[in-house]
C-alpha cells in the first residue's frame, strides 16, 4: 500500500514545503513539522467518515468530481497563489465544527501558532484529496477499494509523525463526529462536502 504522507511531501519537496511556510509565516522546517501532524488527522477524519458504504461512496464521487489529482500539476501555483477558500470549505466538512480544536490541538503538539496551523491545513486539504483522486484513478479503485486505501493510510500515520504523538487529537474528531447528532456524521459532514443531494 503506497505511502500516502510519504508521498505527498516528497511531491512538494523543498520548494513547496518554503512556499507553505510563506503562507503559514513559519520557515520550511516548521511547515513541514506541522504537514506532518496535519494530514494523519485529516486522513483519519476521512477514514471515520468513509468507514461505511454509503460514506465511500460519497467519498468516490466527490473525488471524481472535484479532485482528480490535476492540483498537483500546478503546485506551486497553487501554494504561492495563497488560495485557502476551498481548503476552507473542505475543513468544515471533514472536521466538522472541530477545525479550532483541531487547530489548537496541533498548535500545542509541535508550538506552531494555531493560525499558522489552520493556513497549512487549509492548503493541505485539497492536496490531500487531490492525492487520493490520483491514486483512485491510477489505481482504477472503487468505493472499498478507496476506503481501504484511507484506512490504512491513516493507521500508518496516525501514530506519531516526527515523535508527535497525534492520536488523541484523532480521537477527538472521530469520536466527537460520530457522537453528536444524526447531522454530525458521514452524511452531514462529507455529504455537505460532496453536494450530496436530499
Amino acid at each position: 500500500m503506497n505511502d500516502i504522507i510519504g508521498t505527498l511531501m516528497n511531491q512538494l519537496g523543498d520548494e513547496g514545503m518554503e512556499s507553505l511556510g510563506k503562507q503559514a509565516g513559519v520557515d520550511k522546517n516548521q511547515a513541514k513539522t506541522a504537514l506532518q501532524s496535519a494530514i494523519p488527522v485529516l486522513l483519519g477524519a476521512m477514514a471515520k467518515n468513509a468507514s461505511d458504504n454509503n460514506g465511500a461512496t460519497a467519498l468516490a464521487g466527490a473525488l471524481d468530481k472535484d479532485h482528480d489529482g490535476s492540483i498537483l500539476d500546478n503546485l506551486g501555483g497553487f501554494l504561492s497563489s495563497g488560495n485557502s477558500d476551498l481548503g476552507g470549505g473542505i475543513l468544515k466538512h471533514v472536521l466538522g465544527g472541530q477545525t479550532a480544536q483541531v487547530e489548537n490541538g496541533l498548535s500545542q503538539k509541535t508550538g506552531i501558532s494555531s493560525g499558522s496551523m489552520g493556513t497549512i491545513l487549509k492548503m493541505a486539504a485539497p492536496i490531500l484529496l487531490g492525492m487520493l483522486g490520483k491514486q483512485k484513478k491510477e489505481q482504477g479503485l472503487d468505493a472499498g477499494g478507496l476506503g481501504s486505501l484511507i484506512n490504512v493510510a491513516s493507521k500508518m500515520g496516525g501514530s506519531s509523525q516526527g515523535g508527535i504523538d497525534i492520536e488523541d487529537i484523532i480521537g477527538m474528531v472521530t469520536g466527537s463526529q460520530s457522537s453528536k447528532s444524526k447531522g454530525g456524521g458521514l452524511m452531514g459532514i462529507l455529504g455537505g462536502l460532496f453536494g450530496k443531494k436530499g
